[in-house]
């Protein structure tokens, strides 16, 4: 009759599980480590405008594509591409005028135009790098009194097979930029 040590084979499983539980934390960790961050900056422009820098660093070896930006919250806030309504001016020199906005050309989801290269990549002035920066222009209803901008910012890899990455932003609208602020 063999013998069978109860207490060999608790330690046993005890250290499997234990391997397990630090691999899935490595894991998780290291996932999140991949994950591009952004940063929204806000600059009010008049009453109803406020204009957002959206700044992507990509931290993973595969390059991005910025695909699309979607308002959440306030309800009556629409986004549209800095680019898309302005003009250049007789010096050459890329011009908004942002009075004669009136709403018409934004929507609550609006396409991006970014790039973003791998991690590490140096980019040139027309080029991607791993940084990438694009403005955008927030136009809210005088209505609307809420303090909270919501978005979803959808990003896809440029890999043979892609994959979808959305990250929410949430931002305080204070004084100084909230809509209702005048």
């Amino acid at each position: 009759m063999e013998y069978f040590n109860f207490g060999a084979s608790v330690v046993s499983a005890l250290a499997a599980v234990a391997a397990a539980i630090i691999a899935w934390r490595v894991y998780r960790t290291q996932s999140q480590v991949d994950r591009p961050a952004v940063e929204v900056q806000l600059e009010r422009i008049n009453r109803h405008i406020i204009k957002l820098s959206v700044i992507i660093l990509n931290r993973s070896d595969v390059g991005l594509k910025a695909e699309s930006l979607r308002v959440k919250s306030p309800k009556e806030a629409t986004l549209v591409a800095e680019n898309l309504v302005g003009s250049f001016n007789d010096m050459g020199n890329w011009m908004v005028d942002f009075d004669a906005l009136d709403g018409s050309k934004f929507d609550r989801n609006t396409t991006m135009s970014v790039s973003i290269g791998p991690r590490g990549s140096k980019g040139t002035r027309w080029g991607e790098g791993e940084r990438q920066r694009q403005d955008l222009l927030l136009f809210v209803q005088p209505s609307s009194r809420s303090r909270i901008l919501s978005m979803r910012l959808t990003l896809v890899s440029m890999e043979a097979v892609q994959r979808r990455t959305t990250i929410a932003i949430t931002r305080a609208l204070d004084a100084e930029n909230s809509i209702a602020a005048d």
